[in-house]
């Protein structure tokens, strides 16, 4: 019987130094995240900013694409562009609306809010355009806060080698996209 004791409180000591240490884990990471991309647009800042603004071109460079073989309802709103402008896209896996907060001549900002199977989050993204000699650089910022599970597996996610590739792609239709 005395053993049964000793093994349940070290049992308990135990469950206590998983909990501290997850706890220090979470507090030791970031409390949120901003990946940023900038590329140079061959085209005016004023047709770069329109394709950014008009939800209706978001197809033509969409930054978060249907995963092959899926195919989206897409819903907008009533506003073709300008703040208050949104575009909703569902699918099997769950779904997102992405919505126009801010914008002027240079610069555009959309939160995002996505749903699924495994909760939601909420995302702002930026778009900041300067004009150079070669045309428009677009710098683009995406931006979260880390919350709950995704805050205490931020170590493990690497977030910015899987989202960089994609927003480079996106910069890239983008650039074909604004001529």
């Amino acid at each position: 019987m005395r053993w049964a004791r000793v093994s349940f409180a070290g049992f308990v000591v135990l469950v206590g130094l998983v909990v501290l240490g997850l706890g220090a884990l979470y507090v030791a990471q970031p409390a949120s995240y901003r990946i940023a991309r900038s590329r140079t647009i061959a085209a005016p800042p004023a047709l770069v900013m329109a394709q950014l603004a008009d939800l209706h071109a978001f197809a033509a460079w969409d930054p978060w694409p249907a995963e092959p073989g899926t195919v989206p309802s897409v819903t907008f709103s009533t506003l073709r562009t300008g703040v208050g402008a949104w575009i909703d896209r569902r699918d099997a896996h769950g779904g997102s609306r992405t919505t126009i907060t801010a914008l002027t001549s240079d610069h555009i900002e959309m939160s995002n809010a996505t749903a699924g199977s495994l909760g939601g989050a909420e995302s702002m993204q930026s778009f900041e355009l300067r004009a150079t000699a070669g045309g428009t650089e677009v710098t683009w910022a995406l931006s979260a806060d880390l919350h709950g599970l995704g805050r205490l597996l931020w170590p493990f996610v690497h977030l910015e080698q899987h989202v960089a590739p994609d927003m480079d792609a996106a910069l890239s239709r983008l650039d074909r996209a604004s001529h």
